[in-house]
């Protein structure tokens, strides 16, 4: 009697994004650098999270010990999650000196929510927009993600300008206290992209 091999079903071919990825990749633009988030980046991310006046519209300030903490955490998370959980410092291309920070945590459904921290000398110097773009190639050319969103409180002028100027569109309101929700799609994305102009071109 012969015996015979029955193929079973073909391996998933995973999105990027479904992926464990555990080394960030650096992402340069006209006058920024994206360098992944490392352990040498301890000292801004404490000093940052605990300016009251850089954490203003986003969350109370935490002091020292709760800043270096949620370093640790999310070093941690980094580490465990791989590709789901992105970090990434910004520095200017001409001294490399690290400023702010870059934050993109992926979901369950080809999404990701990006955020930016900077301090207030380094806002709006359209440092945001730079970050956002450049991150947005990564996570829709590189990652195959479908979508980016954020969110931020009910009269946040510069956040809301920020957000119309890199083409993501208002979504429903959300709980607060952040409240206020932008998407930007991959279609929005690539559309936008032939804007010479713009700030994905």
């Amino acid at each position: 009697m012969r015996s015979s091999t029955v193929a079973g079903p073909p391996e998933p071919a995973w999105p990027v994004w479904r992926r464990r990825v555990t080394k960030l990749p650096t992402l340069a633009g006209g006058q920024l650098v994206l360098r992944p988030l490392g352990d040498q980046d301890q000292s801004l991310y404490v000093a940052l999270y605990g300016d009251a006046e850089t954490m203003a519209r986003a969350m109370p300030a935490l002091d020292a010990p709760s800043a270096l903490r949620a370093f640790q955490r999310e070093r941690k998370a980094q580490v465990e999650a791989g590709a789901r959980r992105m970090a990434w410092t910004l520095s200017e291309s001409s001294d490399g000196i690290a400023f702010g920070l870059l934050g993109l945590v992926l979901d369950d459904a080809g999404g990701a929510e990006v955020g930016v921290v900077l301090p207030p000398a380094r806002q709006g110097r359209r440092h945001a927009t730079e970050a956002i773009a450049l991150v947005a190639q990564h996570a829709f050319q590189t990652l195959a993600l479908d979508r980016l969103y954020t969110r931020h409180a009910e009269g946040h002028g510069p956040a809301r300008g920020l957000m119309l100027r890199l083409g993501f569109e208002p979504a429903p309101i959300g709980t607060p206290p952040h409240p206020v929700r932008w998407t930007l799609t991959r279609e929005t994305w690539q559309a936008a992209k032939r804007d010479k102009a713009g700030p994905f071109s």
